[in-house]
């Protein structure tokens, strides 16, 4: 009987153990889809920014365009 005592504490010894490790498992698992949500947002908000630099970029070449084609309109004028 004293064996079998044993046997059953070492099993819930080993349980318990490998209890930890899951749960140690399942912290890790959370701490990485933490960072990965986070960096997520990061990029997101950096991809916003760009986006909107890029139309101001657009819309200052368009003005620039526009621009360039009336200083060629008033230099057409002064052609000797």
């Amino acid at each position: 009987m004293n064996s079998e005592v044993q046997e059953i504490s070492s099993a819930t010894e080993g349980l318990a153990a490998s209890s930890d490790e899951v749960v140690r498992s399942v912290d890790s698992v959370r701490i990485v889809a933490s960072d990965t949500a986070a960096d997520s947002q990061t990029i997101s908000a950096a991809a916003e920014e760009q986006s909107a630099s890029m139309e101001e970029i657009s819309s200052s070449s368009q003005a620039l365009a526009h621009m360039a084609g009336e200083l060629q309109a008033i230099v057409a004028k002064f052609h000797l």
